[in-house]
């Protein structure tokens, strides 16, 4: 019972001073080995001794002293070698340390029994001694494999029981193999001798004090770290990453944010491997750094993204490596938003341009003969208007309804995207490609032109689509592909806005014409090129010219007299217009300032030179390097200057009031917001649009309702587009005085002008005047 107890008591020593030895750096991972190696030594042979003094030869009994030291030094060499592989690990290495330590004990054992000094001589059973031996190994693996197995300190209890069932079973298995028979003729040399009792507790006092010295050291070295660890746990839970500090691979240590992260307690970690089930994918081998990205698996198995660090420990603290644990799952989170942010039109969430072009890629290189690729693109008709009138985020709301309304139409396995402003792109594939994107179109179309409310606003806006279906095996970049859709769609806006239209070859001339007229537009000679045509303005009550409009041409070296309709959208959009417009104000008041002084000359206005800051002042340059009086000039602007920042360029009218000028509102009535635009700026003169005055049923109302208006409000109203006799009068009954128009004079060059201002009388008759005033 001794010896068991004896045993029981160093193997706990043992393992509990190797456990120590995993959580050191040299020099003292030797010393610890070396203390645990000669504390199970000192229990393995303490047992054999005391186990023996317990065994009753019924002849006397002595111990050679030389046998007995080998005995003790076998055991202390197979403790410490066996420990020394166990500490690495590995299994293979613990399976060998514990062969080691299980065939240390057996040799301990059977040189321990040769020592005994008796009057006979020892005969052996080898089936026993055999049994014995294969105990005593199979034991000591298994205690090894428990201690690396069983995490914590539980590993040193399992360790321990195992290892004194190898010791107790090896030792008393061996001792049923030993008979000893008496000899009298045999002489024993002399020896250790004495009462058994006082050499147990000989024995076991000795090895207690080898295990009080263990123990001591331990406590110790306990008492020396505890503070120095405390103040590291706390700096390190303080940590915003996961830390785990291993020795050998195995965890025995790890902060607060990686168990937060792993979703587990302190001693559920403690005791694993950091390269076994905690991680997935954490292999170091194949790096060049020390940095690998992995999956840490929670307690319920969810696999959290993690970058993990790998740096030896530095020096003062335990251990061979710290491991840095970062959480990836917001960087993931956001990598994904930023990679959908750069695919994706931040308004609608469509595809945007990128995503729209990878796409359409994809879809010309599976292009097959069954299945073909159309590409559609549209924009809103009259969203311009809207969105002006009614704000950007009236504007932004509207475009996310009609993002909403496409994907209504289309498969899922079409692309619907937004390339900016109010353009959207579709890509469909289908077997019969012309006639489904024609129907596609048509439903679009349809889907758009339906009314919207959009923050109490009733809207209604329309659509345009411009579709190309490329031919199976045509070799076209991406690029020339959404250019020609491009060209499809303003061919379609040009025809009938609310229409599609097929890219034919035809559009492509359109549009190389387009691009050498802009291109013509930027030629440093192009205001040497442009010349003032003058439409006369009449007055029906005085039967006289009152004022003539000035309207550009372009006098093109290739194309001729080119008319504005032509031109002046395309000045706009590239910014030429700023320095058209004030050649136009230059020229038309120096040639107004040699007509008569009660002549006025009207000069339009486009909404880009409105929105400059050089307006006013290039206005003032104009009228004073002429010497015109002021209040002979009339600007004229359309509605859409008013749209946009409607207060600023209220302002800018405002002073150019100032300067003694009139300003007339131009193609009034044809607007959103004309009746309130006259309620914040005082207008000199409205001129009705020449549609009202087409259209003699639904268009006379219009005509009548203005000039009520205008003369309600103190306007003189003028209505432009007079091309018949009937469309006079009819103008002239609802009270409208001022007239302009082909039927008294189409507009004719400055010479021309001159001589009719001259005459005071109108082109082409004198009886256009007379029957208007008969009339």
């Amino acid at each position: 019972m001794l010896a068991a107890v004896i045993c029981s008591i160093t193997t706990l020593t043992s393992f509990g001073i190797l456990l120590r030895v995993g959580r050191s750096r040299e020099p003292m991972r030797t010393v610890w080995l070396l203390i645990a190696g000669v504390c199970a030594s000192a229990g393995i042979w303490a047992t054999h001794f005391v186990a023996m003094l317990a065994y009753q030869a019924n002849i006397p009994v002595t111990y050679d002293l030389g046998l007995t030291a080998a005995s003790l030094m076998i055991a202390a060499l197979a403790a410490v070698g066996a420990f020394a592989l166990c500490s690495k690990g590995d299994v293979f290495s613990t399976v060998v340390g514990g062969a080691i330590l299980g065939l240390g004990i057996s040799c301990m054992h059977f040189t321990g029994m040769h020592s005994l000094a008796i009057a006979g001589h020892l005969e052996w059973d080898l089936n026993y001694a055999a049994a014995a031996v294969i105990l005593g190994v199979v034991l000591s693996v298994l205690a090894m494999l428990s201690f690396r197995a069983v995490r914590r300190k539980l590993s040193v209890v399992a360790g321990a029981v195992v290892l004194t069932a190898a010791i107790c079973a090896m030792h008393f298995t061996a001792m049923a193999a030993a008979v000893v028979v008496p000899d009298p003729t045999v002489v024993p040399h002399a020896g250790i001798e004495g009462d058994a009792s006082s050499l147990a507790i000989a024995v076991a006092a000795i090895t207690a004090l080898v295990i009080l010295t263990g123990l001591l050291a331990i406590f110790i070295d306990y008492r020396a770290s505890l503070e120095s660890r405390e103040r590291v746990r706390e700096l390190v839970d303080a940590a915003s990453e996961g830390i785990l500090i291993c020795a050998n691979r195995k965890i025995i240590n790890a902060n607060r944010r990686f168990c937060e992260l792993a979703d587990m307690d302190l001693e559920d970690i403690e005791g694993r491997y950091v390269d076994g089930d905690l991680f997935q994918g954490l292999d170091f081998e194949d790096q060049n750094a020390n940095t690998v990205e992995a999956l840490l698996r929670t307690r319920d198995h969810h696999l959290v993204p993690v970058e993990v660090v790998r740096r030896p420990i530095t020096k003062g603290l335990r251990g061979n490596e710290v491991y840095a644990v970062h959480d990836l799952t917001e960087r993931r989170r956001n990598e994904a938003t930023i990679a959908h942010m750069a695919h994706h039109d931040a308004l609608t969430d469509l595809p945007n341009r990128t995503l729209l072009r990878e796409r359409l890629k994809s879809a010309l290189a599976h292009d097959e003969p069954d299945q073909q690729v159309a590409l559609l693109c549209l924009d809103l008709d009259r969203f311009k208007a809207v969105n002006d009138t009614f704000g950007h985020p009236v504007g932004d709301a509207l475009l996310r309804k009609v993002a909403r309304r496409l994907l209504g139409c289309v498969r899922e396995c079409d692309t619907v995207a937004r390339i900016g402003g109010d353009e959207f792109l579709i890509i469909q594939r289908s077997s019969d490609p012309l006639r489904q994107s024609a129907e596609l179109a048509e439903q679009v179309i349809a889907a758009l032109s339906a009314a919207y409310v959009v923050r109490g606003n009733h809207l209604t806006i329309g659509a345009s689509v411009g579709i190309i279906v490329p031919a199976h095996g045509e070799d076209l970049d991406i690029d020339t592909l959404i250019a020609r859709a491009d060209t499809a769609l303003y061919s379609a806006k040009d025809r009938r806005r609310g229409s599609f239209t097929f890219y034919d070859e035809e559009m492509s001339k359109q549009a190389d014409d387009r691009r050498e007229l802009e291109r013509d537009l930027g030629s440093p000679a192009l205001l040497d090129q442009l010349v003032l045509h003058y439409q006369s303005i009449f007055c029906v009550e005085s039967n006289r010219i009152i004022g003539a409009e000035a309207l550009v041409r372009w006098l093109h070296p290739q194309r001729g007299l080119t008319p504005p309709n032509v031109f002046i959208s395309l000045a706009e959009e590239t910014g030429t217009i700023i320095s058209i417009g004030e050649w136009v104000l230059r020229e038309a008041c120096r040639e107004a300032s040699r007509w008569p002084d009660d002549i006025k000359i009207a000069i339009n206005l486009s909404p880009v030179q409105i929105r400059t800051n050089t307006l006013v002042e290039t206005v003032r340059e104009a009228i004073t390097a002429a010497g015109i009086a002021p209040e002979r000039v009339e600007l004229e602007i359309t509605e859409s200057v008013l749209l946009q920042d409607s207060d600023q360029t209220l302002g800018v009218l405002q002073q150019l009031r100032d300067l003694g000028l009139r300003i007339c509102m131009d193609d009034f009535g044809t607007g959103y917001s004309s009746l309130s635009y006259l309620q914040k700026f005082a207008f000199d003169k409205i001129k009705i649009d020449r549609c009202f005055v087409r259209d003699t049923k639904g268009g006379l109302a219009v005509v009548r309702a203005i000039c009520g208006l205008g003369h309600a409000l103190g306007l003189k109203v003028l209505v432009e587009g007079i091309e018949t006799p009937e469309q006079a009068l009819l103008a002239l009954r609802e009270g409208c005085a001022e007239m302009q128009g082909y039927y008294f004079s189409p507009p004719v060059d400055a010479a021309t002008i001159g001589e009719m201002l001259g005459s005071g009388q109108i082109a082409d008759s004198d009886a256009k005047a007379d029957a208007c005033a008969a009339a």
